[in-house]
């Protein structure tokens, strides 16, 4: 399965390296994603334990697994499961190995000796890791952070092995983006900076228009607060805003609190995660709590976190003990009600893929199922080296048979240019997403003002497949 020109390459490459050894791997790649996830929560226990509250941490993962959000991560083929992998899997090497580190006392060349092969290994999953995701450059930032920190305070010297790794991931990331002729930065800079950055041909560079559309999308600020509430919404957007921004600050006041008990890679590395997400979802207009994901067990923890300390706030302020316990019975119902939620939603998800039409077919985004139709349609009426392109491509990869190109926001700016792309590759089709309205409604746009070079091949209700004429 080839990489888009734009993402960075791993998680292609795995679920590639899935397929060579299991060829009709259906089942291996369904299998995948929640053995991914499922070995992530383990890394997050593990790290979260760290803090001394083993309880705390295990109902932290427990509430991850009833996510909404965590559950669709677990039935798509995505990013998201093999980045939440590698990231807490170098966390949890970066803060053991140099918990040997700094046990060694005085004696640093045996703490060296003892944490150099964790600080290898650490390395190489954050190149792994910014390599899957481009976030991943957090992990490398909170990395550098700490050992700055401990530079300047001079309380011990800085693992320099470790923050020469987390500069190299930095590199890697530069590198790749250069390989791909910065398009990746281009995206960036056209979600920033144009003042509408998805309609093909309504955009033009205004710092104006992007304040504007901050504006406009302050509702998706509070990101971490809509995963802590997403199986209580009240189906009033008032309402579930305002619990949004009251979670939302539960969880920076318990992620406050942990960085000022101890300064932590971990701490920074949520803190400068939640931060580029909520950026970039006010930015570019992307409501897409999946991007939490990797970090939901910690979302959970440091709101419990905030929970316990105003509980024990009241308890020492009141004698009487009522304001804890009605705090308490509070906290409860929200685990209780959240977990049910999550887990009557999971039942109605399994019970509805039993029920798909596509027999043995691993389907992936059961909220569009006419996508996947067409998809079916582009195996049986394409050859095997026929092109295509999609937004996402890497799920319609695996069901169509075929090797396609990815259709990124941005990319059908200028029109001109789009169409001479498609030429330029050979593209025989494109499939539609029509629930995709970022990248769907510019595609249909470009279709309808093109008719001489898009010809509609195959529709359905929620997607649609154009043949694309080629240049004689």
């Amino acid at each position: 399965m080839g990489a888009s020109p734009i993402q960075a390459p791993v998680t292609s490459l795995i679920l590639a390296g899935v397929l060579y050894f299991f060829p009709d791997g259906f089942v291996a790649l369904n299998a995948l994603t929640p053995l991914l996830i499922l070995a992530s929560l383990a890394f997050a226990f593990a790290l979260l334990r760290r803090e001394g509250r083993q309880l705390q941490a295990l109902l932290a993962v427990m509430l991850s697994l009833a996510s909404v959000h965590v559950y669709h991560a677990t039935t798509q083929i995505l990013s998201e499961p093999a980045y939440m992998f590698l990231s807490l899997a170098a966390l949890l090497t970066i803060e053991t190995s140099t918990a040997k580190f700094d046990a060694s006392g005085a004696d640093q060349s045996a703490g060296r000796r003892k944490s150099i092969s964790g600080a290898l290994l650490a390395g190489s999953l954050m190149v792994a890791a910014v390599m899957t995701r481009t976030i991943g450059i957090a992990l490398a930032l909170a990395v550098l952070l700490v050992e700055a920190k401990s530079l300047v305070d001079k309380r011990r010297s800085p693992r320099l092995l470790l923050g020469s790794l987390a500069i190299l991931a930095l590199v890697a990331v530069v590198l790749w983006d250069a390989y791909t002729s910065w398009a990746y930065v281009g995206v960036l800079f056209r979600a920033l900076f144009r003042n509408d950055p998805w309609l093909p041909d309504s955009g033009h560079l205004s710092l104006v228009g992007l304040v504007a559309r901050m504006r406009d999308n302050l509702h998706l600020l509070p990101a971490a607060g809509a995963m802590l509430i997403e199986q209580l919404s009240t189906r009033r957007p008032k309402l579930d805003f305002l619990l949004q921004v009251v979670t939302t600050l539960s969880f920076v006041s318990g992620l406050v609190i942990v960085l000022r008990r101890r300064l932590s890679v971990t701490g920074l590395y949520v803190a400068l995660y939640v931060l580029i997400v909520a950026v970039h979802m006010v930015a570019g207009g992307y409501d897409e709590i999946r991007f939490m994901v990797p970090v939901a067990p910690f979302v959970f923890f440091y709101t419990i976190e905030a929970a316990r300390h105003l509980v024990e706030y009241v308890k020492s302020r009141e004698t009487s003990g009522w304001p804890a316990k009605m705090l308490l019975a509070a906290g409860a119902g929200y685990v209780i009600a959240f977990t049910g939620g999550g887990m009557l939603y999971a039942t109605a998800g399994v019970r509805d893929a039993h029920q798909s039409p596509f027999g043995d077919y691993p389907i992936k985004r059961p909220s569009n199922y006419d996508a996947e139709r067409m998809a079916l349609w582009l195996k049986a009426h394409s050859g095997p080296d026929e092109r295509y392109a999609a937004a996402q491509k890497d799920m319609f990869d695996v069901i169509t048979e075929r090797r396609g190109y990815d259709i990124h926001p941005g990319q059908t700016t200028p029109r001109d240019a789009f169409v001479a792309w498609l030429h330029q590759e050979r593209v025989r089709y494109i499939l539609i997403d029509r629930t995709g309205l970022v990248v769907g409604d510019s595609l249909l746009a470009v279709a309808r003002d093109y008719p001489s070079v898009f010809r509609l091949a195959a529709e359905l209700p929620g997607a649609s497949i154009y043949e694309v004429r080629q240049e004689h």
